[in-house]
This record gives structure tokens, C-alpha cells and sequence, in this order.
């Protein structure tokens, strides 16, 4: 991995020390944490985001799931059959991260 690479990786680690707080999430919630994170940082744009909005900017997801998306906060869900405190948890540190990155 070159210097952009570690880069990035420092930027992860410095966004998500402050989002856990010296909380220690079970590890369900810290996984599930932890591949959002992965969806968020990767839809980052690779090129000069176009004025036009007809335009999407490639992304690293483009070429990861290959479809168009973007880093749009996650929903609300009917967690009927989840553990309703775990999900909330995990989607409360989600935005608290995604807050912190696009700033």
C-alpha cells in the first residue's frame, strides 16, 4: 500500500477513535460498524465532481458493487425480528462517523 493508501487508513482511524468514544460496541455491532464505514470511505469520488447533475462522479464503489451509488445516510428499518437496542446503536455510530467524515 503506497503513502495515499496509509493516508486514508490514518483518516479512517482518526474519524472512528472519536466516534467510539472509549466505548467498547459487541463485536455484531462493531462489524456491521465497520462495513459501513468501508461503503462510506469507498464512496468517496475518484474523479472532479461535475457541475451538471445529470453527471455522477466515479466512485470506488462503481467498481466494488458495480452500480451507481452514494454515501446517503442509512434508513430507517423495521427491525421486527433484530435486537432493536443493537441496530440502533450500530446506526447511531454509523452517522456519528458519517458526520465526521464528510466534514
Amino acid at each position: 500500500m503506497g503513502e495515499a493508501g496509509e493516508r486514508i487508513i490514518r483518516t479512517i482511524k482518526s474519524t472512528l477513535r472519536p466516534t467510539l468514544n472509549e466505548r467498547l460496541p459487541r463485536e455484531g455491532t462493531l462489524h456491521i460498524l465497520l462495513l459501513e464505514t468501508k461503503y462510506i470511505v469507498n464512496s468517496r469520488s475518484l474523479t472532479p465532481v461535475e457541475p451538471d447533475l445529470n453527471k455522477e462522479a466515479l466512485r470506488h464503489n462503481h467498481f466494488l458493487i458495480r452500480r451507481l451509488c452514494s454515501a446517503t445516510p442509512i434508513g430507517k428499518f423495521n427491525v421486527e425480528y433484530a435486537n432493536c437496542h443493537t441496530w440502533k446503536t450500530t446506526q447511531a455510530l454509523t452517522d456519528i462517523f458519517r458526520k465526521r467524515w464528510m466534514t
